[in-house]
């Protein structure tokens, strides 16, 4: 996380950042997938989906979203969460389970299921 935030700064010259890469490969992997996605385009997230609520499966493009958006955001997963999270973040919960669960720890009074 360092060496990221590392190469993402001006800190380094053109050969000390050449030279950091060099030492460890996958350093050098991540730095080409930080530049190959630093053009990432998010204008999809404005199109409003009305089924949202009945998708079964992740958007196979999220995960690249979210690398980029990391990437873009300086690795602020909150921003990241906040802007792409939506039914994503919940799209493997059952919502019957879950308030079966957690329903004893609830006043009954307080909620209505």
């Amino acid at each position: 996380m360092i060496l990221f935030h590392l190469l993402d700064s001006s800190f380094l010259s053109t050969e000390d950042t050449t030279n950091l890469l060099t030492t460890y490969p996958a350093l050098e992997e991540l730095y080409a997938v930080v530049i190959h996605l630093a053009n990432y385009v998010f204008l999809w997230i404005n199109d409003h989906n009305p089924s949202w609520a009945t998708w079964t499966n992740i958007d196979t493009n999220k995960p690249t979203a979210f690398l980029a958006y990391l990437f873009q955001f300086r690795m602020d997963i909150c921003l990241v969460m906040r802007c792409l999270g939506s039914n994503y973040t919940a799209a493997h919960h059952n919502v019957e389970d879950v308030i079966t669960w957690i329903s004893p720890c609830i006043d009954s009074t307080s909620f209505h299921f």
